[in-house]
């Protein structure tokens, strides 16, 4: 890919967790969108600290209203494409919904994270309810995890026809396409797109920081103009690039939530 000059250089906005690992959240937005020439403006929602080996130690809650106002200087920018992950709060995913209406920011991707690896949820029954509610309509494309596809309500995957119904759910509740990564088979983990067309690939994934990669590459081809299963192969090569040259790691393990407003 050719360089861009500074003044060409595109945004895309990253709303979610500044994490200590400095492999997941906004870090992983940060990293993907350097590496397509782009910039990641960040709206940090939480703040987590993340142990050596994974394990969430503890998570911080951003005031809703400073998010509010991340979200218009991030606007103010004219971010081609956006990332949604960690929210940690219902009140921060309305607050993030709101502001996306009012400016009217367009081509976003959403992969929140509903709970952790130990099985400890970060965001109560009404935020997951919210989710598909108030912020899966306004999304373009939703990524979510076969491990912890059973967070959302209605929602199990355990398979190829499990994927399958779980995306025909969250189409009728307004997204346009649908990722679903890790979904076993025969054939092994893939990564399966649904919409008005389909994908079938294989999932790489090593670590849960390479679902970050995956959705914030898949913005970057959003801000690029790409149609989503364009931007969806674009990232999924993306990611075999990362995942061929590096080991694999540990994922987020527990977590001890104290979310606060102070």
């Amino acid at each position: 890919m050719a360089p861009r000059r500074p003044s060409e250089t595109p945004f895309i906005a990253a709303v979610g967790a500044a994490d200590s690992s400095g492999t997941m959240g906004l870090a992983a937005a940060s990293l993907t969108a350097a590496d397509f020439g782009m910039t990641a403006a960040c709206v940090t929602a939480c703040v987590v600290a993340r142990a050596k080996d994974g394990e969430v130690r503890a998570v911080h809650a951003v005031p809703p209203r400073i998010v509010a106002r991340q979200m218009d200087a991030a606007a103010a920018l004219k971010p081609g494409a956006g990332v949604i992950g960690m929210l940690a709060r219902h009140q921060t995913l309305t607050a993030v919904a709101e502001r996306i209406r009012r400016r009217e920011m367009r081509r976003w991707v959403l992969d929140p994270v509903t709970g952790v690896s130990a099985g400890r949820q970060l965001m109560t029954a009404r935020g997951v309810k919210l989710l598909s509610r108030v912020l899966v309509p306004l999304c373009e494309v939703v990524c979510i995890d076969a491990r912890g596809a059973d967070a959302w309500p209605g929602i199990e995957i355990g398979g190829m026809p499990g994927a399958a119904r779980a995306a025909e759910k969250l189409l009728g509740d307004g997204a346009d396409w649908v990722l679903v990564r890790g979904t076993g088979s025969s054939e092994g983990n893939r990564c399966l797109l649904f919409g008005t067309e389909q994908l079938d690939m294989d999932w790489e994934g090593k670590t849960a920081a390479d679902g970050d990669r995956l959705s914030a590459a898949i913005a970057c081809g959003l801000a690029d103009g790409l149609r989503a299963p364009e931007a969806v192969i674009r990232a999924h090569e993306y990611l075999g690039s990362l995942t061929a040259r590096k080991p694999a790691g540990n994922g987020a393990a527990g977590v001890r939530s104290e979310a606060g407003d102070d």
